[in-house]
């Protein structure tokens, strides 16, 4: 169905998010050698990597809609995705104010972290005006 199709590709999305990322990190030198493991570009690397991992594990083979049953499982799982979206977030303002990562580069990131957000954002609430309504 289009809805499961749309689903799949939420979940690529982020997976393809975590890959450009990764590409852009060792191109750029976004970190340098032995630089600590809080450094603000390696945890916005795990972060995208993090929730892509969780958007995976919440839409990967659900059939869509998920069933009744199936619904609190979902959403708990994009509710955990979410709170990753929100910390590659701030991983990005922390880049942003040191200045470690290409301004252009910052902002297609941040479209896509945000638009990833979003979605999950109206998964849940699709989930739960099911749950909400019993069907």
């Amino acid at each position: 169905s289009s809805a499961a199709s749309d689903v799949y590709k939420r979940q690529v999305r982020a997976r393809d998010l975590t890959v450009q990322l990764i590409e852009a990190n060792r191109e750029s030198k976004w970190v340098p050698e032995g630089a600590m493991e809080e450094h603000p570009a390696t945890y916005l690397v795990e972060c995208v990597a993090k929730a892509g991992a969780k958007l995976s594990g919440a839409l990967f083979g659900v059939d869509w809609p998920p069933k009744i049953d199936s619904c609190a499982g979902v959403i708990a799982r994009l509710k955990r995705a979410r709170v990753y979206l929100d910390d590659s977030l701030l991983a990005l303002e922390s880049c942003q104010e040191q200045e470690l990562i290409e301004a252009a580069v910052m902002g297609v990131v941040l479209v896509e972290v945000i638009d990833i957000a979003k979605e999950a954002d109206d998964i849940i609430s699709e989930l739960r005006v099911r749950l909400k309504d019993g069907y």
